[in-house]
């Protein structure tokens, strides 16, 4: 199973319009704003959630509004939250407010997400990853592996929640 490259979607997610949500209430810290997957911009992200596991919010929500950013920093936010929900037994909300594409669109439709919601026009995009690469014939080659495995890790979150990624729009 494999992305197809720069897909365009408007996923149908269920009640997105309709549902009014109060972003600040009936939380200890509101939501948690989710914009570029890099190392530095996901530091405080991680640090917010870790806070409200540790005062012991049960229901915490991510506002996605994001380009996506780095692979390796989506992968270790999305397998941070989702042990922190096993072992604490906390329920996450993603809400996308305006868009949410590339690596945002892997964290929305993972595991770390239980509920996922969108503002009536937002925005997703999904494609397969992508690096810049020289060296040898050999190391080109392995670095094309090494992308191969990554897209179809991301491809297997994704296709778990949507839809089958292999057949033709």
């Amino acid at each position: 199973m494999r992305l197809l490259p720069l897909i365009m979607c408007l996923f149908p997610l269920s009640g997105c319009a309709s549902i009014p949500v109060n972003y600040s209430s009936n939380l200890s810290g509101g939501a948690i704003e989710v914009t570029d997957f890099t190392q530095d911009d996901l530091k405080p992200v991680r640090k917010k959630f870790d806070e409200r596991v540790a005062l012991g919010d049960k229901h915490i929500i991510f506002i996605i509004n994001s380009w996506g950013g780095s692979i390796f920093s989506g992968l270790d936010l999305i397998d941070h939250v989702v042990n922190a929900k096993k072992v604490h037994g906390v329920y996450t909300s993603c809400i996308v407010s305006s868009k949410a594409a590339s690596m945002a669109v892997v964290m929305l439709e993972s595991a770390a997400c239980d509920q996922r919601l969108a503002l009536k026009h937002s925005f997703f995009l999904a494609h397969n990853g992508s690096t810049s690469v020289k060296g040898t014939v050999e190391e080109i080659q392995e670095s094309k592996e090494i992308l191969d495995v990554i897209n179809e890790g991301m491809a297997q979150i994704v296709g778990s929640r949507t839809f089958d990624w292999g057949r033709s729009l």
